[in-house]
């Protein structure tokens, strides 16, 4: 199958998941166990495992710190509570971002996007395009959402909610970072706490005091902020 090596600084997690991972497959084998960056490193580099399965906050460090001092290019799973790093992880290369507690029915998803990818190493834009557009959080699972699906996004405190056809995603991205990650042809801010598809626009309707309201295609109004409305009118090609 493959080899693998474990980051975690619990050890009743490093356990569940060696556990979950021989009730998987038997055959993977774990070439090392690491409870913090320092031991993480110097393991990696000296065994260079297939698939690194690594935890964010190590001790007292973010692993992003110490990615760079990895010596080789092995496939990097995040197995973590936190869900505000998953577009970091991303951009890092990951295949994959597990939110704990990990389950065997997640974790064996993972195993198969390891073998169907068979174990050949991309580069980090390869992830971000190819496997997804954008990590988002629905429950307690991770989703690679295909940016096509939005029709807009509302930011509500520290909260992104992203609506699409079927669902309503939440992210805790801030809402300009996550408008910097999508195409901007397709996409625009149209209030301090709205982003819009363009292509998801049903009409636009003339309000009072020369102010528009955008009807999306799902039936939502969404009202256009005079201090972006000069620039929804230029990028759409019209005249107020």
């Amino acid at each position: 199958m493959f080899t693998c090596g474990i980051v975690e600084d619990e050890s009743m997690s490093m356990e569940r998941i060696k556990r979950l991972l021989n009730e998987i497959d038997s055959n993977i084998k774990i070439l090392f166990e690491a409870i913090n960056c320092e031991e993480f490193i110097k393991k990696a580099n000296l065994l260079q495992p297939d698939v690194i399965f690594l935890d964010i906050n190590v001790g007292d460090k973010l692993i992003f710190d110490v990615l760079g001092s990895i010596e080789y290019e092995p496939h990097i799973v995040f197995v973590t509570a936190y869900d505000e790093y998953t577009l970091k992880a991303f951009e890092e290369g990951a295949i994959d971002y597990i939110l704990k507690p990990i389950s065997k029915e997640r974790l064996s998803r993972t195993i198969e996007k390891l073998i169907k990818l068979g174990l050949k190493r991309q580069k980090p834009e390869y992830y971000l395009s190819q496997l997804s557009r954008l990590p988002v959080k629905y429950g307690e699972e991770i989703y690679l959402l295909d940016t096509n699906d939005i029709i807009y996004l509302k930011a509500d405190n520290k909260i992104v909610h992203i609506v699409t056809k079927e669902k309503v995603f939440q992210c805790t991205m801030p809402l300009h970072i996550i408008l910097s990650k999508l195409p901007s042809k397709d996409f625009i801010q149209v209030h301090k706490s709205y982003v819009i598809s363009i292509k998801s626009i049903s009409k636009i309707k003339k309000w009072f005091q020369n102010t528009y309201i955008v009807l999306m295609n799902n039936g939502t109004e969404i009202r256009i902020s005079r201090s972006y409305q000069n620039n929804f009118f230029k990028i759409l090609g019209l005249k107020e």
